[in-house]
C-alpha cells in the first residue's frame, strides 16, 4: 500500500527504500538479514510476486526507475542485480533516466554477465525513439571491446535497424538504397536470401523481399536455407497473402517431415481463416501415416480452423488409441478444449466425448483433465471438479502436478462464493497436509499448500476457518 501511494507522498523519505524492498519481491528475491547483500529465492512461484508487481505498476515511475538501477548497482555481484538491470528493460521504456543509468552500470565494468544484460536491456529501452537510439549506439561504439565485441556488434546493428524503421525518410536513407540496391544486384540465391532476410527485418512487410525469398524457397535444395526463410516469412510477414500461399504449397509438395513440421507451425499464426491453408493441412492429414505427426498436424489446423471437424475427430482418435499413453490424452484433451470453442456443433460432439472418456478412464490424471476442460466448458458441477483436484493436490506425490491441481482450485473459486462445505473440506484436508509435510520436510509442498490455506482464509469468516482448521 505504502509503494502504491508514493506518488501522493512526495517528500517520503523512505520512498527509496520500500521501493526497493518491493521490487525485490516482484523478482522473487527476499532478504534473510536486514541492511545486508544475502538474498533468497522464493521456492515457488509466489502470489506475493504478483501483488508487489501490481504494486509497482501504481507507484511513481521515476522513483521506480531510481530503485531499480539504485538496486542493480548495489547487488551487480548477486544475481538479483542481473534481474534488476532485466527490469529496467520493462518498466524504464524511453526513459533517459534508464538509459543513463544503464550505461553508468556498464561504465564500471562489471562482469559479463551483467554488462550483457545492460546492453540487451539498452536495446528493449530505446526502441522506437530515435534520439535515445543514437544516445546508445555512440556509447557503445566508444566502450566496444574484445569481450564484448560480439554482443556489442549485434546491438549495434539492430540498434541501426530501429533507427532506419523509425526515420520518416527511410526511403532517402544511404542504408536503406544499400539494402535495396543489393537486393537488386545479388548475383546468386546466397546473396539475394542474406539481402532479402536484412531487408525484411527493416520492412516486415515489404513485397519485394518476400517475393525474393519465395522465389528462393522454390528452388533451393538446401534443407537450412529453407528452414531460414520459412521461419523469417512466418515471423516478419505475418498475414501476407503470398506467404501463405507459399507455405500451402510446401505442406501440399514438401516430403520432407522437418520442414513440414515448420511450415505448419509456422502457417498456423499466420494463415488464420485462410481457404488454402485449411486446405493444405486438411490434405496433410489425410496422407499422414505417423500419429503423432498427424496429431501435430491437427492441432494446428485446429488453431487455423477453430471448430474445424477433422482437426476434432484427429485428436478423438487420440483418446480412444489403446497405444496411446496419459500423456498423449492429456495433450489430446488440451487441444479438442481449444478447437471446441470455434464452433458449437464441434463443442457439443467433444463434450460428449469428453463425458464418455470420463466414465470409462481408470487413470486419475486423464480423469482430472476431462474434468477440469469440462468445467471449463460449463458442463459439470463444481463438486466434481473440486473432489477430483482435491485430490490429486493433497495424495499426489508428483510436486507439479500438486502444484497444478492447487492453481486451478483457485482459478475455480477465485471470483465465486465457496460453498461451505467445500470450504470446510479444504481447509480441514489442509491442516493435516501442512502438519504431514512439515514433518517430512517437503519444503516446496508444504509453501503450495500454505499459499491454498491463505487463500481459502481470505474468503472465510474467522469462525468458520477456526472450526475446520481444528476439526
Amino acid at each position: 500500500m505504502a509503494v502504491s501511494g508514493i506518488s501522493e507522498f512526495v517528500e517520503c523519505n523512505l520512498k527509496k527504500i520500500l521501493i526497493e524492498e518491493v521490487i525485490s519481491w516482484h523478482l522473487g528475491f527476499f532478504r534473510t538479514v536486514i541492511d545486508d547483500s544475502n538474498w533468497t529465492i522464493f521456492l515457488n512461484p509466489n502470489e506475493l510476486v504478483d501483488i508487489a508487481g501490481s504494486a509497482l505498476r501504481e507507484t511513481d515511475r521515476i522513483s521506480l526507475i531510481d530503485s531499480t538501477i539504485s538496486l542493480a548497482r548495489k547487488n551487480h555481484k548477486n544475481s538479483i542485480g542481473c534481474e534488476a538491470v532485466k527490469f529496467l528493460g520493462l518498466c524504464g521504456y524511453h526513459s533517459l533516466k534508464a538509459v543513463e543509468g544503464l550505461l553508468g552500470i556498464l561504465n564500471l565494468g562489471l562482469d559479463k554477465q551483467m554488462r550483457n544484460q545492460s546492453i540487451d536491456s539498452l536495446a528493449k529501452i530505446v526502441e522506437q525513439d530515435v534520439d535515445l537510439i543514437e544516445l546508445v549506439r555512440c556509447h557503445l561504439i566508444d566502450i566496444q571491446n574484445t569481450s564484448d565485441r560480439n554482443r556489442i556488434s549485434k546491438a549495434l546493428s539492430n540498434l541501426r535497424l530501429c533507427s532506419l524503421k523509425n526515420n520518416p525518410c527511410l526511403k532517402k536513407d544511404k542504408d536503406f538504397c544499400k539494402l535495396r540496391n543489393a537486393l537488386y544486384a545479388s548475383r546468386n540465391d546466397k546473396e539475394k536470401l542474406v539481402s532479402a532476410l536484412r531487408f525484411l527485418q527493416l520492412v516486415p512487410q515489404d513485397n519485394e523481399a518476400i517475393s525474393a525469398l519465395i522465389e528462393i524457397l522454390n528452388v533451393t535444395k538446401s534443407k537450412e536455407i529453407k528452414k531460414q526463410i520459412i521461419v523469417s516469412l512466418g515471423t516478419q510477414a505475418q498475414s501476407n497473402t503470398y506467404v501463405i500461399d507459399a507455405f500451402s504449397k510446401i505442406l501440399c509438395l514438401e516430403k520432407d517431415e522437418e520442414i513440414l513440421v515448420i511450415t505448419s507451425e509456422m502457417i498456423r499464426d499466420v494463415g488464420y481463416r485462410n481457404k488454402n491453408a485449411v486446405s493444405a493441412l486438411y490434405t496433410l492429414i489425410k496422407s499422414s501415416y505417423e500419429t503423432k505427426l498427424k496429431y501435430h498436424y491437427a492441432e494446428c489446423l485446429g488453431d487455423v480452423d477453430p471448430g474445424n471437424l477433422l482437426a476434432a475427430n484427429t485428436l478423438l482418435e487420440a483418446l480412444s488409441e489403446e497405444d496411446s499413453n496419459d500423456d498423449v490424452k492429456v495433450y489430446a484433451i488440451d487441444r479438442l478444449y481449444r478447437i471446441g470453442l470455434g464452433d458449437l456443433t464441434t463443442k457439443a460432439l467433444i463434450e460428449e466425448e469428453f463425458v464418455k472418456l470420463l466414465a470409462g478412464s481408470e487413470s486419475q490424471r486423464v480423469q482430472i483433465e476431462v474434468t477440469w476442460h469440462l468445467w471449463l466448458y460449463s458442463a459439470i458441477n463444481v463438486y466434481t471438479v473440486y473432489k477430483l483436484l482435491a485430490k490429486q493436490a493433497f495424495e499426489e506425490e508428483h510436486e507439479e502436478r500438486s502444484a497444478s491441481a492447487v492453481w486451478r482450485l483457485k482459478q475455480i473459486f477465485r471470483n465465486k462464493v465457496i460453498h461451505t462445505d467445500i470450504a470446510y473440506n479444504a481447509v480441514s484436508t489442509l491442516s493435516r497436509a501442512l502438519s504431514k509435510t512439515a514433518c517430512q520436510d517437503k519444503i516446496q509442498l508444504y509453501s503450495i499448500y500454505f499459499n491454498l490455506a491463505v487463500f481459502f482464509a481470505q474468503r472465510m469468516s474467522y469462525s468458520e476457518f477456526y472450526k475446520a482448521w481444528n476439526n
